[in-house]
């Protein structure tokens, strides 16, 4: 009854299937004495629902490579629910949160994000 009077979550369950469908996939395109050991190439896959693809992943998880991710997975299910492609997203790189050697850190990612 909460879900059918409710029309952000009643919209959530209908695209619920495209958003496990669609891989949100963020592949290395700079490393920089990556303490995980990143190189380029190296991609974090997660469902657009929300959940990491671990066997397409990256060997190693780093937190600080994969919390940036989280805001472009929100944005890529508002895109998937609002009907858009979310290839369209302006901003399409993210950082690691590692500061790099240049600022007390130890090393620095970048990664380029898609949808699949």
């Amino acid at each position: 009854e909460v879900i059918k009077n409710d029309p952000k979550r009643r919209k959530l369950i209908e695209v619920s299937p495209q958003l496990v469908r669609k891989k949100v996939i963020a592949e290395v395109i700079s490393a920089k004495n990556c303490a995980a050991g990143h190189k380029l190439g190296d991609r974090y896959v997660i469902r657009a629902a929300g959940y990491l693809v671990a066997e397409e992943s990256a060997k190693n998880l780093c937190l600080s490579a994969i919390v940036p991710l989280l805001p472009f997975v929100s944005v890529v299910g508002e895109l998937i629910a609002n009907g858009l492609e979310p290839n369209t997203m302006m901003t399409d790189h993210a950082g690691c949160l590692d500061t790099g050697f240049e600022c007390g850190g130890f090393g620095r990612v970048v990664m380029k994000i898609h949808v699949e």
